[in-house]
């Protein structure tokens, strides 16, 4: 992976004592100063988190930042590498502006439904955000290191062949 000297150093799970509770704690007070007390701008615009609680009793944008669903349709489980990253979502989203990350937009298509979304990476594409575009703001839908090297490949095709964000 290359460098990038103004992310944030990632926590790490071994500080916690290997611990899912205490860690998901720490992440919590990280996504609440990031997301819900403040809102980074993306051009122009709020980036607000998806604040609907699911049946565990997290906000979706939270869970979807800390968790990985493993096969479509089951429960989403707890992901180390996630949330050892959770406050790198804010730092990508305001290097936008900078050029220091790529973004492209697509339009999603998901049980019946269409949704305009940003994909901001790093130019490696090894970490990526994805935000769901609004009339007035953005939707934090989900944020997550690529470690697969076949969705690396997609997504430097997808912004080969994509439009580019304004």
């Amino acid at each position: 992976m290359t460098e990038y000297p103004w992310l944030p150093q990632p926590l790490e799970y071994r500080d916690f004592d290997n611990d899912e509770a205490r860690m998901t704690d720490a992440a919590y007070a990280i996504f609440s100063n990031d997301f819900i007390d403040s809102h980074p701008e993306c051009s122009g615009k709020a980036v607000k988190p998806i604040l609907t609680l699911l049946a565990n009793g997290m906000e979706e944008s939270f869970w979807h930042l800390i968790s990985e669903e493993k096969k479509k349709g089951r429960p989403r489980v707890f992901e180390v590498q996630r949330c050892e990253r959770i406050n790198w979502p804010r730092a990508v989203i305001e290097r936008l502006a900078s050029g220091d990350v790529i973004c492209l937009k697509k339009l999603h298509h998901e049980g019946g439904k269409k949704e305009w979304r940003w994909k901001i990476a790093l130019n490696d594409f090894s970490y990526l955000v994805v935000l769901a575009v609004r009339r007035t703001c953005f939707l934090l839908r989900t944020a997550y290191p690529v470690t697969r090297n076949h969705t690396i490949v997609k997504l430097a095709n997808e912004y080969a062949s994509c439009d580019r964000c304004p």
